[in-house]
């Protein structure tokens, strides 16, 4: 027969049991949905087709979402460069899967998300403001590339004199 020290320790072996067991799946669901999130804020690229460019700086993806690259400004519709940023845009994103990375802000005031865009590993942003279709344009607080994109620039004007360039300056 059990003695009353094997009964008090066979209910603690319980207890402590039924408590591992509600750790665990507290820890298994906080786990589950970390992952299910998009790694709680972790470097992750997303992964998306393009469907149509609109300028030489706003993509809308095949799901109907609108994206502004980061760091960069190209001419407006009317304006002198227009067609050419837009054309070099779609001749690097239209109709391809492009990875889309965000930094601090996830949206611009109208409403487009802002990303940095990758194809193939290419950073477009960087090859838009290298090649001279684009500016250069930082908004605090999104300037993780705004290294990366200066040098672009200033290998841009390096090998493009003022004025034989429409985007040089």
């Amino acid at each position: 027969m059990n003695t009353l020290n094997d009964q008090v320790g066979l209910y603690q072996d319980r207890n402590n049991l039924s408590s591992f067991r509600k750790y665990l799946n507290i820890t298994v669901l906080t786990a589950g949905l970390y992952f299910l999130s998009g790694c709680g804020g972790c470097n992750s690229k997303d992964k998306a087709y393009v469907a149509r460019v609109i300028d030489g700086d706003t993509i809308v993806l095949s799901t109907g979402e609108h994206i502004r690259l980061i760091g960069e400004n190209t001419p407006e519709k009317k304006e002198f460069g227009f067609k050419e940023a837009k054309k070099r845009l779609e001749e690097l994103v239209l109709n391809k899967e492009v990875e889309l990375e965000s930094e601090k802000r996830d949206k611009d005031k109208y409403g487009r998300l802002l990303r940095d865009v990758y194809v193939n590993g290419t950073f477009v942003n960087e090859v838009m403001i290298e090649e001279g279709y684009a500016e250069l344009m930082f908004f605090s607080p999104d300037n993780k590339y705004e290294s990366v994109l200066t040098e672009a620039r200033d290998r841009h004007l390096a090998t493009h004199s003022k004025g034989k360039c429409p985007r040089a300056h």
